[in-house]
């Protein structure tokens, strides 16, 4: 592996592969239900919704924020 892809790599583990592995380990999210690349498409936006609006009550927990200002 070059020093270029390496970097590349560095940066991959702390934006994409937490949320995969979130959805894949945690949320136990391994194979879709749907068939078809529309309702696939569909069915992963909803998972990758799921995760988003985890992550933005935990913050408001964290923070003492109310959740309803927060999904506002």
């Amino acid at each position: 592996m070059t020093d270029e892809g390496r970097k590349e790599y560095q940066k991959r583990m702390h934006t994409v592969e937490p949320v995969f592995g979130n959805i894949k380990h945690n949320l136990g999210y391994r194979q879709f239900l749907m068939r078809g690349i529309a309702k696939v498409k569909g069915e992963f936006n909803l998972m990758c919704i799921a995760h988003n609006i985890k992550k933005i009550a935990t913050y408001c927990e964290k923070n003492g924020v109310n959740l309803e200002k927060c999904l506002i």
